[in-house]
């Protein structure tokens, strides 16, 4: 009986290594360097279900940017014409969309790059920018309108482009498009306050944490929007709707944070200041940093620094996108330059490794019972 009762004893130290070991991977990420297109400064905003990413970087010399596109390697995508360009949405199709500078280098356009680069028309003004893209090829952005006074949200479904309005005041803008259509951003209401929106058939402004201001940057499959709000003097917090109420994400121990991807399981990511080295003496924001984290419902907002290999030699600045399977792109710093990244979830062990080291010692504690 001492026996059996050590032979379950290790049964179940067994079990809870399994179950301990895959806690931690869970909370793990592998890391990559996506590098740059020559330059010392690269940054991803947006990655796809595919696990490739778009945003921009410097090209040699620093002498400009152009927008990226990487799926194993950084391709460059070039401009449309000028000396810098951004890629800051993409679908699963790898088309990405974004803003450039004209050759005269001072307009800028929003273009679609589906092979080659191609520029989106305006709603009147001289410049526009393409936020996000779905992968039925419809693209949200933001244009100036007709004299270039104000500025309104766009849908472009690829022959027509649509004026989003506003919320009653004079400009508003759109940051990201899902599956279905709907497009978030931000809008001026009546009294010129800006207010995060959401666009189905209308806009509806989705309120706010307690302050005057909000915004939207993000929106799920599953119809989730994250952004920013003000939350009380002084304050600004990232925020997840989740089509009926607005929830603060809270911060990392700072004043502000943004969430700017979320994804179908309600995922967030983004910035946050944390509290500061000198929080114990009152003078938090002084030496407060700025830190990328991950918001899941179960665990609250993590700081992406802690969830990797130190060795790597990362700081996790901010983070702008997360896919279906939890892969997060950014900026962070390495090596003394800032660069995008790539992070992707360790898989965890399978539920079978635990059912195993379970039913090898049932079995022998079975055979032990028999041979008595």
């Amino acid at each position: 009986m001492r026996h059996t009762r050590l032979l379950l004893s290790i049964a179940l130290l067994a079990i809870g290594c399994v179950v301990s070991t895959s806690a931690r991977a869970a909370s793990l990420y592998s890391i990559v360097d996506l590098g740059t297109l020559g330059g010392s400064y690269s940054e991803a905003r947006d990655v796809n279900n595919l696990g490739h990413v778009t945003g921009y970087s410097y090209i040699a010399g620093d002498l400009g940017a152009n927008a990226f596109l990487y799926d194993g390697t950084m391709k460059d995508l070039g401009s449309l014409g000028g000396s810098f360009a951004a890629g800051y949405g993409l679908n699963d199709n790898d088309w990405v969309t974004g803003s450039s500078e004209m050759p005269n280098f001072i307009d800028t356009r929003g273009f679609i790059h589906d092979g080659s680069m191609h520029p989106l028309a305006t709603l009147g003004g001289i410049r526009n920018v393409g936020a996000d893209i779905n992968n039925a090829g419809y693209v949200a952005g933001t244009s100036y309108m007709a004299g270039n006074m104000s500025r309104h949200a766009f849908l472009w479904d690829g022959s027509n482009m649509s004026d989003l309005g506003t919320l009653g005041g004079t400009n508003s803008e759109a940051y990201a498009i899902n599956a279905a259509g709907h497009v978030v951003g931000l809008s001026e209401n009546a009294d010129e306050i800006a207010r995060a929106f959401l666009y189905t058939d209308t806009m509806i402004d989705l309120g706010t944490l307690g302050g005057p201001t909000s915004r939207a940057f993000s929106i799920s499959d599953a119809g989730h929007v994250t952004g920013r709000s003000g939350a009380g003097v002084g304050e600004i917090h990232a925020f997840l709707y989740d089509g009926m109420t607005m929830q603060d994400l809270g911060t990392l121990g700072g004043t502000q944070s943004e969430g700017y991807g979320v994804n179908s399981s309600g995922h967030v990511v983004g910035f946050s200041f944390d509290a500061g080295t000198g929080a114990s003496n009152g003078d938090s924001q002084a030496t407060a940093q700025q830190r990328a984290f991950l918001y899941t419902s179960a665990l609250g907002m993590l700081d992406l620094n802690t969830l990797i290999d130190p060795v790597a030699g990362w700081t996790l600045v901010s983070a702008y996108g997360i896919n279906e399977a939890g892969q997060i792109v950014g900026v962070g710093q390495i090596s003394g330059q800032s660069h995008a990244f790539l992070m992707t979830p360790v898989p965890e062990p399978g539920s079978l490794a635990l059912f195993a080291a379970f039913g090898s010692v049932v079995v022998t504690l079975a055979a032990r019972r028999r041979a008595k």
